[in-house]
C-alpha cells in the first residue's frame, strides 16, 4: 500500500510540473487579449478615435488566434522519439562497420549509399 500510494504522489508531481508553463502561458494570453481589447482598443474607442481602435481589434484578433493556435499545436504534439540508426532496415545492415568508428560515420555512410541508390551524383557510386 506504501509504494502504491508514492507511485500517486509522483504522478500526481509529474503532472503538476508538467501542466504548470501551460497553465501559465495561457494566463499571459488572457491578460494580453484583456489589456490589448479592454484598456487599450476601449479607451481608444471611448475618446473618440473610433476607427483607430477597431482597426486595432481588426489587425490584432488573426495574430492573437494564430499565436492560441501555435500554442495549441506545439503543446498538444508528441516531441517525437529519435531514429536508431543501427536498427533501421536497409542497405545499413549490410555494410560491416566497425563498433569502435561511431554512430556519425555509420550514418554518413548510409546517407551517402541512399544517394547512389536514388540516383545521386555523388562520386564513386
Amino acid at each position: 500500500m506504501g509504494t502504491h500510494f508514492l507511485r500517486k504522489v509522483q504522478a500526481c508531481c509529474t503532472f503538476t510540473l508538467n501542466a504548470s508553463p501551460v497553465v501559465l502561458l495561457l494566463g499571459i494570453f488572457t491578460w494580453a487579449f484583456w489589456a490589448y481589447h479592454f484598456r487599450l482598443c476601449l479607451y481608444l474607442i471611448q475618446n473618440d478615435a473610433i476607427t483607430q481602435g477597431c482597426l486595432y481589434i481588426l489587425f490584432f484578433e488573426p495574430f492573437f488566434f494564430l499565436a492560441l493556435w501555435c500554442f495549441y499545436k506545439a503543446s498538444r504534439t508528441s516531441p517525437g522519439n529519435t531514429i536508431d540508426v543501427s536498427l533501421k532496415t536497409g542497405i545499413i545492415l549490410n555494410y560491416d562497420h566497425h563498433k569502435t568508428e561511431g554512430l556519425y560515420e555509420t550514418y554518413s555512410f548510409y546517407l551517402y549509399l541512399q544517394g547512389c541508390q536514388e540516383g545521386g551524383t555523388s562520386s564513386g557510386c
